[in-house]
Parts: structure tokens; C-alpha cells; sequence
């Protein structure tokens, strides 16, 4: 709650005005919701059957299997970052 309301803070304060503060809300927002259902559509079909290729191909120790998840991570965290997002961000301040 108190991150979004220090995202806020700008458009209610009035310094770039409302019209401007809700347009940059609208498209933070629509990039957020098409990331995440990007992301959903993907998680539920490519990355099982890549997890399971991995499985197939590591057939004595599961060390591959380990590194494509981290490898998965990874690129969760990047793909976040190029687009804006900041996850990691928001999750550690609310752990601290």
C-alpha cells in the first residue's frame, strides 16, 4: 500500500498534471497486465515441456534441470527489467 501510494504521489501532488499522471498509469498498467499474461500463457505451456526435455536429457543427475530453472529466473528477471517492471525491487523493500 505504501509503495503504490509513493507511485502515486507525482499525479496527486498535481506537478505534471492529471491528464499526463493518468496516461503513464494507463500504459505502466497495460504493459504490467500483458507481461504477466504473456508470462502465464508461457509458464503453462513451454516451460514444462522444456523442463521435462531437460529431465529427458539429464538421465543420471539433475543438474540441467537445475540450471534451466535458474536459467528460467533468470530470464524472468531480465525481461522484468527491460520492460520496466520492478519486482525485485518492491519484493525486497517489503521484506526489509
Amino acid at each position: 500500500a505504501v509503495g503504490l501510494l509513493f507511485a502515486l504521489l507525482p499525479i496527486l501532488s498535481g506537478a505534471s498534471g492529471l491528464l499526463h499522471g493518468v496516461a503513464s498509469m494507463t500504459k505502466s498498467l497495460v504493459l504490467l497486465i500483458s507481461f504477466l499474461g504473456i508470462l502465464s500463457i508461457l509458464s503453462r505451456t513451454c516451460v514444462p515441456w522444456f523442463l521435462k526435455l531437460m529431465i529427458s536429457l539429464s538421465s543420471q543427475t539433475n543438474e540441467l534441470y537445475q540450471l534451466a530453472a535458474v536459467a528460467f529466473c533468470l530470464l524472468f528477471a531480465w525481461v522484468s527489467l527491460f520492460t520496466g517492471q520492478k519486482f525485485c525491487y518492491y519484493l525486497d523493500k517489503s521484506f526489509a
